[in-house]
Formats: structure tokens, C-alpha cells, sequence
């Protein structure tokens, strides 16, 4: 019994099927590598989140001390200020970097809440880490912040409250203790509204 002769047509279809075949295959593995770093990274960050909330739940009901620390002015002039830890009222601080995606939207949500009305803007301190007033102010020249701007250029605030990521938002009561330290996590702002709304 002798086979049909396989045309040129067929030959070419099943020769070019096989690359395909093979390609697919290679990509399913690269999605399962893709989705394993992913799985890896996502466990990664929720440890460091917990991590970072076991460190913050120490500092809570200690005072928070006083820094001398430098706030950028309206005219971009910096200027030296003692943050002391006892106030006239509540207050949030918020520890940031210019190149910190969260922060940024984290500061987004606190701007428009203080454009709302919803949020005393005297009552928000947002520190800068160890950042250059170059990148703080470039920063704030495209996305302005209409509440207090300080630089932290030598990291003491974030060495006093064992800074392990950013953002981290402090809550500190009128008598200078700590209420709550949080780094990362949803619902930031709606927390720090709610803080420094009560009275």
C-alpha cells in the first residue's frame, strides 16, 4: 500500500502550526513565571505590612518628641521650625518621598479634602525623608500641597519612629502623644480626617 503524497500546501500549514504551538506553550510559561513573581512580591508587601505594624503598635501612647525640622514657605524659602510635640490641637504627620507612587496619591486625596473643606490644612504635616529641597520642589510645582511642607534631610524623625516604609502617616494628640502610627494601607486620608476632626 503506498501513501498519498503530501502536498506543498499541507507540509507548509503543518510546519508553520508547530512554531505556534511551541510559542504557545512558551508563553503559558512565562505567564506562570509572571504570575509567581507577582504571588511572591504580593506576599512580600503584606508581611512588610504587617511587620510595619507590629513596629508601629510600639510607639503608641509614647510622646513623640520634638525635631527641628525645615518647612518650605509660600515663596519656596525654607525655613527652620521646631516641631514640638505638645500643640494647640491634633495633628497628622505624614512621612513621603517624591518617588513614592503611594504618597503621591495619598497626598492627592489629602488635597482635595482640604479644597473641600473637610480638613484643616494647619493641622497635616507632610515630611519629606531625606529628600534634597531640589526634588521636594519640583514635586510641588506640579502637584501643589496646600498644607504644611517640611524636610527631614537628615532622617530624624524617621530614625526616631523606625521608619520602615513610606507612606506612614503619624497621629499625634494635642498633648504630643502618639495615637496611631499606619505605613501603607487604604483608607489613609478618610482615617486622618477623622482623627483631626475630633475634638
Amino acid at each position: 500500500m503506498t501513501g498519498q503524497p503530501i502536498s506543498s500546501k499541507s507540509a507548509n500549514s503543518a510546519s508553520s502550526a508547530a512554531p505556534k504551538g511551541l510559542l504557545a506553550v512558551w508563553f503559558r510559561r512565562l505567564a506562570n513565571v509572571g504570575f509567581a513573581i507577582a504571588a511572591a512580591y504580593c506576599v512580600f508587601l503584606i508581611s512588610m505590612l504587617f511587620l510595619a505594624s507590629q513596629k508601629n503598635s510600639e510607639f503608641v501612647g509614647k510622646p513623640i518628641g520634638s525635631f527641628e525640622l525645615e518647612r518650605i514657605s509660600e515663596q519656596g524659602a525654607l525655613v527652620t521650625t521646631l516641631l514640638e510635640g505638645p500643640g494647640a490641637h491634633k495633628r497628622a504627620f505624614v512621612l513621603w518621598a517624591t518617588w513614592c507612587g503611594p504618597c503621591h496619591s495619598l497626598l492627592v486625596d489629602l488635597r482635595d479634602r482640604v479644597s473641600a473643606g473637610a480638613i484643616d490644612p494647619s493641622k497635616i504635616y507632610a515630611v519629606s525623608i531625606t529628600e534634597p529641597l531640589a526634588d521636594v520642589a519640583a514635586f510641588m510645582e506640579s502637584n501643589p500641597i496646600p498644607f504644611n511642607v517640611m524636610l527631614d534631610r537628615q532622617g530624624l524623625l524617621a530614625q526616631a519612629m523606625k521608619l520602615s516604609g513610606t507612606p506612614t502617616v503619624v497621629l499625634v494628640n494635642a498633648d504630643g502623644t502618639i495615637a496611631s502610627a499606619s505605613t501603607g494601607g487604604f483608607g489613609l486620608a478618610s482615617k486622618i480626617e477623622a482623627f483631626v476632626s475630633e475634638r
